[in-house]
């Protein structure tokens, strides 16, 4: 799980965003574990079903 900060006002500050087996890592970074906090990362969700109430990231980009 990642704790993701956000720019976007419209959402809470901090996002919780689950990984899954099929995440892939984009950019500076290939896996969870060469994440390092301050890291500045896009995520781009998997397309869920309303009743899934959290984010699955089906892609992490880091700059």
């Amino acid at each position: 799980m990642l704790d993701v900060q956000t720019d976007d006002a419209r959402q809470d500050p901090i996002q919780e965003i689950f990984l899954t087996d099929h995440t892939e890592f984009i950019g500076a970074a290939s896996s969870f574990e060469e994440l390092e906090e301050g890291d500045r990362v896009k995520v781009t969700p998997f397309d869920t079903t309303p009743d899934i109430p959290y984010f699955l990231a089906s892609r992490v980009t880091v700059e």
